[in-house]
């Protein structure tokens, strides 16, 4: 296992609706295991403060999303190396609507 990348993000995303502005901290780990099935896994941890209140709920937005990503080792089909990668996300968030969590796989061709 090889330590391959750690980054630290600080970033303000303004929206043409306010209420969506927000803050955002984020911070991750990349590690990359060479030769194995999981060729890399990587771990990022967000925060985002929004802006405004949303009138609906009547308080402020503020969420906090946890992203694990495992990259596959390439598979090759009909001459086309393919990357694969699982993706596992959770968002907390104070307002109920917005908390989700899920699995996605994305395949990527290689050209």
């Amino acid at each position: 296992m090889v330590l391959e990348l750690v980054h630290l993000k600080l970033s303000k995303y303004r929206a043409e609706d306010p209420v969506f502005s927000f803050t955002e901290i984020a911070s991750g780990v990349q590690f990359s295991f060479p030769k194995k099935l999981i060729e890399r896994i990587g771990i990022n941890v967000m925060q985002r403060d929004y802006k405004l209140m949303m009138i609906e709920f009547f308080k402020k937005r503020d969420d906090e999303i946890y992203n694990v990503s495992f990259d596959l080792r390439d598979l090759i089909i009909l001459s086309r190396n393919i990357k694969v990668r699982l993706v596992y996300e959770k968002s907390n968030s104070n307002i109920d609507i917005y908390k989700r969590d899920g699995w996605s796989i994305l395949f990527i061709r290689q050209l």
